[in-house]
């Protein structure tokens, strides 16, 4: 099934007021409202307070005001016609419903077993894959029901839909295994374009992956080093080096190198990753490895980086 623009079912408009503007809230109105109420930036939202609630990130970031808070609470209050928006037969409109229902980690309670009941019966994978994302940012405690919902989809043929369940897993699980983080940097070097409908940050699969990568436990930085060292041992010229190396100093390196620091003083994922590198190609990427060498406060070329790990 195709899927198109939707307007607004007219049984389920409710017009609210927030400040000046008057909009209506419906699987399509209720978007354009959510819309207006986050101010545009969803990549300084996911990055910032990720899953937090909006109420929250408001309070945090940005400059509280009434009218925010007005406007967020009248898009929540609509959260039940969200939810029955889901048995809608447009597609598209469960769509929207459910990329909205992210937005709302207050209601787990109530979105928990919806979101795992669309998940398991959704024949459109574009809307399960919607719905996996949304369970992930809603669901953060991820109920055993939810999480086995997207474990289903995990083994999907349709690489937008596994992606998505990896995405939604990733959130919920505070220790997800090797196989899932293998996954999740699937997804990072792997949707290099926009998915189509794919409603999270235009369609940018990679940096919803990056954003993920980066909010996972301290204490799986040893299986991230061990899935990347496996891409940096398989690495041909099709290999994006520079983003692996920056994966592989992301997941080592959480603050840069004391300027005082030998060898021995990094760890020893540290050091396993130094290694790594010094036993690949991927150093030979010019100004962008000296650029990324250097933010670490790491030596930034390889005979330099060598001399200092030889000591």
């Amino acid at each position: 099934m195709a899927l198109g623009l939707v307007g607004t079912p007219q049984v389920m408009v409710k017009p609210v007021a927030v400040g000046w503007v008057m909009i209506p809230v419906g699987p399509g109105g209720a978007v354009g409202l959510a819309v207006a109420v986050l101010m545009g930036d969803q990549a300084d939202f996911w990055s910032s307070v990720s899953p937090l609630s909006v109420r929250t990130w408001y309070s945090q970031v940005r400059p509280s005001t009434e009218r925010v808070r007005e406007a967020y609470d009248a898009v929540r209050s609509g959260v039940p016609v969200y939810v029955a928006a889901l048995e809608a037969s447009e597609a598209a409109v469960r769509l929207y419903a459910a990329r909205l229902l992210a937005w709302f980690p207050e209601e787990e309670g109530l979105l928990g077993p919806t979101l795992a009941d669309l998940i398991r019966r959704e024949p459109e994978p574009v809307v399960a894959a919607t719905a996996c994302v949304a369970a992930g940012l809603s669901c953060p405690d991820g109920s055993e029901a939810l999480v086995g919902a997207l474990s289903t989809r995990r083994d999907s043929a349709d690489l937008v839909e596994r992606w998505s369940a990896v995405l939604g897993l990733s959130r919920m699980l505070r220790r997800p295994d090797r196989s899932l983080v293998r996954d999740l940097y699937s997804c990072l070097f792997w949707a290099v374009e926009p998915v189509p409908h794919w409603p999270f940050l235009e369609g940018d699969m990679a940096s919803l992956a990056a954003l993920t990568i980066a909010d996972l436990n301290p204490d799986v930085a040893g299986d991230r080093i061990d899935v990347l060292a496996e891409r940096a041992a398989a690495a041909d010229p099709t290999t994006d080096n520079v983003t692996l190396l920056r994966a592989l100093l992301d997941a080592a390196f959480p603050e840069p190198v004391p300027d005082t620091a030998e060898f021995d003083d990094p760890t020893l994922v540290q050091q396993r990753t130094l290694a790594t590198l010094l036993g690949s190609n991927i150093l030979q990427g010019g100004a962008m490895v000296a650029m990324l060498l250097g933010r670490y406060n790491l030596p930034d070329s390889e005979p330099r980086l060598r001399t200092w790990c030889s000591g």
